[in-house]
Parts: C-alpha cells; structure tokens; sequence
C-alpha cells in the first residue's frame, strides 16, 4: 500500500443547493432498477460456503441478493464479533434481500426492499455486468442512518446502475444502535481481543475480509476495491480508513457527509483501554490521522450545499436577523461575534443563508472537511442531507417523492460518471467530465447541471469552526 501515497488525490465534491427542487413532468421511469420477476435464474456461482445462483436485472446486470457474511449474531453470538457464515449444500437461490437489521421506523426516506427486522441480519447483496472482460474494479457502500437505522435494500442504493457501468458494487448490513455499539466490561473480559463495542465496524471489516476473499466469484478484483457511504456510511468509510483491522482491504474510499472527525465525543484512549475498545483503534481516530496512520488510499469525499434547512435553526420563528444574531449569541457567548464575522448576515434573505451554512458545518459539513484537510496533509498534496445518493448511485426513480426532469438526468449521469472513474482509476477524471482538480489547489468541484471547479470560499470558516470549543 506504502507505493499509492505518492500518487493519493485529495478531492471533495461540492453540491449546489435546490437540484432537487428541479420539478417537470417527465418521470424518468426507465431508470429504476428492480428485480426482474418469474425470469430464469442467473448463473450459480462458487462461494466459500457454498453455490449461489442470482437473478438478471436491468442493464444486463444479475444480482446476488441476501448472501450471509457472517453467522446469525444471535444467542452466545449476539455482543460477539462476527463469525464465519455456516455452509451450505445445494445451490442457494440468493434472489430476494435478506432481514433489516434491529431498528426502529425513524426516517421517512428510507424505503425497504427486505423482510422485517431481525436480530438474524448479517447479509450482503452483489450486482456484476452479465458480460465482461477480465477481473472488475469493486464498490463496497456502507448505508447511512445514524448507525440506528438503515439497510442494504434500500432503492437508493440499488449496485446496478455501477454495475452496468463495469463495477461489481455490492451493499452490507451491519449491526445498528445497541446491537452494534453496546460495551460492558464483562463483554470485554469474555473477548478474545479484549474488546467490546464497534460490533458494528467489526461487521463492516468482516464483509470486507469476505469480499476479499470471495468477490472473484463474481468477476471482481479484490486488490481494486472502494470502500462508499453517505452519512453514517460515510462515518464508517472514515472509520475503516484508520482502523488497522482494514489495512490491505481497501484501494479508494468516498465519503459522502460525514466522518469520525467531525465527532467530538470520542472516548480517550485509557478509556478506550478500560472498555475494550482498542482492538479496533489503536487509539482515538483523531490522533490516527494526525500522525498519518490512517490507510493511504484516494479519497473522494465532500458535503451538500446546505445539509439542512435554516427552517431548522429558527424552530418555527420568522427568519429575521435578528432571529439569528440572537440565536447564534445563546450557542456561542464571548465566541458569536467571531462566528457572525465567518457566517456573516445583513437583513432576513442574508441570515436563512448563514444559518443554513452554520447549522450545516455545525452538523455534519466541518467534520467532513477536516477529514479531507487531514489526508492532505498526511499526504502532502442546493441539496440537503442525503440528497445526492440517488444522484451519485444512479438511482433517481427509485425515489418517487420527486418528479425528476432531464436536469436531474444530467446530474446524475456526472456524479456517477466521477464516482464510477475514481472507484477503477482513484481519478475522477475522464473523457466527457469537467475536470476535478485535487485539494492542494484550493479548488472544489460543485456538480450541478453546469458542473464546474470552484474556488473554495468555506475552507476558512470549516477551519474556524474547528478552533472552536467543543460544546459549542
């Protein structure tokens, strides 16, 4: 890995506010990937633990769905890392989603293709082109959802879209809230590692140890893959990237809003020791990337422009400079006249704006930022939240609140043109494109429908907001 640190690109994406507020008439229909029904099953393949046939989908694509990864976390394994998938005879027919995860109906965007909620969850699904070339470059994407909530089945993150476009893409559950966090001493004691929580990234870790091992079943190369997410997903790819336990596995990384960096809570390392969490960080993520231990791999990652509303910092009060001068004094005390200077306001219009880029940096945008500036130094060189999955995975009907119009087409066929070169190349650059230049020149690339390198006009207050204390 030591000879792809020379070549690291340190690039971020940036999306404009409002694409998704692009409303026409024409849905676009043909591009919703669904599973296709009563059709003759895909070719079986060899697995370690057994024979899998899949099913063809749209693109000239087959997919293998709800393959476990690992053994049920249940009984004596529940609080355990995960264990090897027990093998099977025959040919299992992998054609539908395996179980959620244990969650709760929290977010009203996510929209399940699974079963119900089982503690029984440990499953993966793997989309490859039905015809091709040699071994493929691989996507893995981690979901998001706060690590409470989420699932590989979701629409918007359906792997055929990439896998049309020559990537074997593949999706994972992992374990959520306290099935996937708890740590107690007496889980530690009985650990061989020591070790108790993250059971979560410990799930994330062993589909990537199985991908490495098994992925050539499905043509694809396991020294070629990225590691995906968006928000909690995009947490855990920042995660993965300092955890020794992934070393080896991964070859790219993106990071869709958020990341370890962002989270000022983490534990110090002697309480890390006393709950048996350094099994899986050697010490807390933030002193990993300061000395530049993290996995030195390509990282494409950035933030939408806002992540959240300024409805959300008014809580139901009129959006008036006053409003949000007084707001902002009530967080920041002796601090608010430093932070009115770097998210500055004059008169109503002006405050929705700086609270919507305060509340976005505040909640999730600075942590992805510092992230980007990290791996920079380490080697030298109109959205909302969640709002650009659709786009960057090729899923835009999948999602059926909006009435998508060939702007969003456009939009969509760029960001998945970017993600697609970066995960075969670690460039996002490519014939048809504008181009991406790295971090070091001081430029993002904002993708919209005039997509376009910009200079960076937020750097300065991302890097202020960072000096400020923590419980601001």
């Amino acid at each position: 890995m030591a000879g792809i640190r020379p070549m690291a690109l340190k690039l971020d994406f940036f999306m404009r506010r409002g694409i998704a507020e692009l409303v026409g008439t024409c849905v676009l229909a043909t591009l919703f990937v669904a599973i296709a029904p009563a059709q003759v099953p895909g070719p079986a393949v060899r697995i370690e633990a057994g024979r899998l046939s899949g099913v063809p989908v749209n693109y000239g694509v087959y997919a293998y769905l709800g393959i476990p990864y690992a053994a049920p976390p249940v009984g004596r394994l529940r609080w355990k890392a995960p264990q090897p998938a027990t093998p099977w005879s025959g040919v299992r027919a992998a054609d539908h989603f395996g179980n959620k995860c244990m969650q709760r109906p929290l977010f009203s965007d996510m929209v399940f293709r699974a079963g119900g909620n089982s503690e029984d969850c440990l499953f993966l699904n793997v989309w490859t082109p039905a015809r091709h070339a040699g071994r493929l470059p691989v996507l893995v994407y981690f979901y998001g959802g706060g690590a409470v909530a989420g699932d590989g089945s979701e629409p918007r993150y359906d792997g055929a879209s990439f896998a049309a476009r020559g990537i074997v893409t593949v999706t994972v559950n992992y374990r959520l809230n306290i099935f996937g966090q708890f740590a107690h001493p007496e889980l530690t004691a009985e650990s061989p590692h020591r070790a108790s929580g993250y059971y979560g990234y410990l799930d994330q870790i062993a589909a990537l140890q199985w991908v490495a091992r098994n992925i050539e079943s499905f043509s694809g190369d396991p020294r070629r893959v990225t590691i995906g997410g968006e928000s909690a997903g995009s947490f855990s790819v920042s995660t993965l990237m300092a955890s020794p336990l992934s070393r080896g596995l991964i070859a790219g990384a993106i990071g869709e809003s958020g990341a370890v960096l962002g989270f000022s809570n983490w534990i110090s390392l002697a309480e890390a020791e006393v709950a048996g969490q350094s099994y899986v960080f050697p010490k807390a993520p933030a002193a990993i990337y300061a000395a530049g231990d993290e996995a030195h791999v390509p990282l494409l990652a950035g933030s939408n422009d806002p992540e959240l509303s300024a409805a959300e910092f008014f809580q139901g009060e009129t959006p008036t400079l006053a409003a949000y001068r007084h707001q902002v004094q009530e967080w920041y005390g002796s601090q608010a006249d430093a932070v009115l200077t770097q998210y500055p306001a004059t008169d109503g219009a002006s405050a929705r704006h700086a609270a919507e880029a305060l509340l976005s940096d505040r909640f999730i945008g600075q942590g992805t930022w510092k992230w980007v500036d990290e791996v920079a130094r380490a080697a030298g060189d109109g959205a909302v939240h969640s709002g650009e999955i659709e786009y960057a995975l090729g899923n835009l009907a999948g999602n059926s609140v909006y009435t998508w119009t060939p702007d969003d087409e456009q939009v969509s066929q760029t960001m998945q043109g970017f993600f697609a070169n970066f995960i075969k190349t670690g460039n996002p650059n490519g014939a048809g494109l504008p181009t991406w230049p790295t971090y070091a020149s001081g430029q993002v690339m904002v993708i919209d429908v005039h997509s376009r390198a910009e200079d960076d006009g937020a750097r300065d207050r991302r890097r202020f907001m960072d000096q400020l204390p923590a419980s601001h």
